[in-house]
């Protein structure tokens, strides 16, 4: 894969990414990361760009942790 270089912009935060990266899979990485920011921008009450981010993050690294243990535990028999 080629290099490339290119700016999303999630929640009002320009981020440059570049590297061996396929655009469309980033911009629907982002969009998920600006869906799960903007749930908790609307409830928590006075919660920051920077604290949706957080929460952000370890809601969506939750939620990979449960899908790779399931399928990584064994299987019952």
């Amino acid at each position: 894969m080629e290099k490339t270089r290119f700016k999303l912009n999630i929640c009002g935060v320009d981020v440059t990414v570049s590297g061996d990266v396929d655009r469309d899979g980033a911009e629907a990485i982002a969009e998920r990361v600006r869906v799960r920011m903007e749930e908790v921008l609307n409830n928590a009450y006075g919660a920051t760009i920077e604290k949706a981010a957080v929460i952000a993050a370890m809601n969506l690294s939750e939620e990979l942790s449960r899908t790779c243990l399931l399928y990584t535990s064994p299987s019952p028999r």
